[in-house]
């Protein structure tokens, strides 16, 4: 299924229409998981592509005339990936995840205001919510792949009981 849905959206660039595309690729039910969140889109900012503001429970993706539905998808499976974490994620659970992914204690769970989070925790945490999420291969510059054993743990911690 999720490939039929990458196929169907790959050729397609990004309009309203392809923003609704785009969110329909990623199948975790962010409206009912993670109720008090919004999503909006905003125009191409140089250096972002996605920014969660923590504060205000928003989730800014930001539009590239070039996007396809599937790269917008991947930009916000990880910005959700971000809200998660913030929502149901706590300490014990970001332990577990460094213990299962082998990131170091001295690795910072969280980036510097404005700064690239894929050398931290919560960096890898969003990389692989969007492997789960749409397939997509993950960035992190402090673990490996995110397989099955991370995507299963990733549905673990989503997923209410």
């Amino acid at each position: 299924l999720l490939e039929q849905r990458q196929q169907r959206t790959l050729g397609g660039r990004v309009g309203r229409v392809g923003r609704q595309d785009a969110l329909h690729l990623v199948g975790y039910r962010w409206r009912t998981l993670l109720p008090d969140w919004s999503i909006d889109f905003m125009p191409a900012d140089a250096g972002l592509r996605g920014l969660t503001r923590t504060e205000e429970h928003r989730i800014e993706i930001f539009v590239r005339d070039t996007d396809t539905a599937w790269e917008l998808a991947r930009v916000i499976a990880h910005e959700l990936g971000h809200a998660v974490d913030l929502s149901h994620l706590d300490i014990d659970d970001r332990q577990a995840w460094r213990l299962a992914r082998g990131i170091d204690d001295q690795i910072p769970w969280w980036p510097d205001d404005g700064q690239a989070d894929f050398a931290t925790g919560a960096g890898d945490f969003a990389e692989c919510f969007a492997s789960w999420q749409v397939g997509s291969s993950s960035l992190s510059q402090v673990a490996g792949r995110c397989g099955s054993e991370a995507h299963a743990l990733v549905g673990a911690l989503a997923l209410p009981d």
